[in-house]
């Protein structure tokens, strides 16, 4: 049983306590108390505090303590800043409620040599909540996550549960820099990454050295550029969805882009899927999927042992069967489809 009378709750003290009698001998000397004391964390007498993701929350970066507003107006670029350097040095995960966080006309430049070796966690509250806008920056890319340090390898990125918003003929994200010189290794991305941008050079990810990552996007552009942009990535898993009306969904192009593995991407209402178009490209494995409303859904122009497995070619409209293979230099296409 419990003696309800036990109940404390006090403003200095914050505490919750029970006693317990044992059944045998139901007196006091046989009682057993247990008593949670939480300072600071005031307790109603039908609640005890349950983890938030408050400005209180000890063990979160909250980009909101450092005066980001999220209402797509004010300049948060330096309070992202800020927090982002916060999370670096403490090791703690940056938080982005849920808002549309705008970074006026300067590069957000997300610089990771001071946890190359153990890795930086960001994350919002989901794709369509958490948003940053840097739609207006003048340069390209418009987001760049780099290394600039020597040596410049780093690992354990985790980017999860957040949007960019872009607009730029040029790079909407940029993960490492073009020289390859830092190498990213065992990232984990789950992002949604749209440029909305009409013209045929606009990408919307572009990824230099990347290593061992599980990536998945929801990446776009307006019209007629490059929703994926691989230079030099390998032994990677990709998923989710590419796409823009007239463009391409997958580039393969420039450095060793190898032994990466594509899963049910959704590829739809873009002129070509996939192009592959680097010498250096070899052993990628595109399984599944959607390959629908395109002129072509693979162009190989270049590169050794690519694989495509059991693509699916919906709607057959007239030209996309047809029209599937627009170049097959190295190509392995499982059935064979023509």
């Amino acid at each position: 049983m419990f003696d309800t009378s036990a109940l404390a709750w006090s403003n200095g003290i914050h505490s919750f306590g029970v006693t317990a009698y044992d059944a045998a001998g139901n007196t006091a000397a046989a009682e057993y108390s247990f008593e949670l004391n939480i300072p600071g964390r005031p307790l109603t007498a039908m609640a005890l505090p349950l983890p938030t993701t408050d400005p209180t929350n000890p063990y979160l970066v909250n980009v909101r303590d450092y005066g980001a507003v999220g209402d797509n107006s004010n300049d948060d670029s330096g309070a992202i800043h800020q927090a982002f350097v916060t999370s670096v040095l403490t090791g703690k995960p940056l938080y982005f409620p849920t808002g549309t966080y705008y970074v006026g006309t300067n590069q957000l430049k997300l610089t990771l040599e001071q946890a190359r070796t153990t890795g930086v966690t960001m994350f919002g509250d989901g794709v369509g909540r958490s948003i940053i806008n840097a739609a207006d920056v003048t340069v390209s890319p418009q987001v760049l996550v780099t290394c600039p340090s020597v040596p410049g390898d780093q690992v354990f990125l985790s980017m999860k549960s957040m949007a960019f918003f872009t607009n730029t003929p040029g790079v909407g994200i940029q993960f490492g820099n073009e020289k390859f010189t830092d190498a990213l290794n065992e990232p984990q991305i789950d992002l949604m990454v749209l440029n909305f941008n009409k013209t045929a050079t606009a990408v919307a990810v572009e990824m230099n050295y990347v290593l061992n990552g599980e990536i998945r996007l929801v990446a776009n552009t307006a019209a007629a550029g490059t929703s994926l942009l691989l230079r030099q990535a390998s032994f990677s898993h990709f998923t989710g969805s590419y796409g823009g009306p007239g463009g391409v969904s997958v580039r393969l192009s420039d450095g060793f882009n190898d032994g990466n593995v594509f899963t049910a991407l959704d590829m739809e209402n873009v002129a070509v899927c996939v192009i592959s178009n680097s010498p250096s490209n070899q052993a990628n494995t595109f399984v599944g999927g959607t390959w629908s409303y395109s002129s072509h859904g693979i162009v190989s122009t270049a590169g050794a042992r690519l694989v495509i497995i059991n693509p699916g070619i919906n709607p057959r409209l007239p030209g996309t069967v047809l029209g599937f293979v627009g170049a097959k230099v190295g190509l392995v296409l499982f059935p064979a489809i023509l």
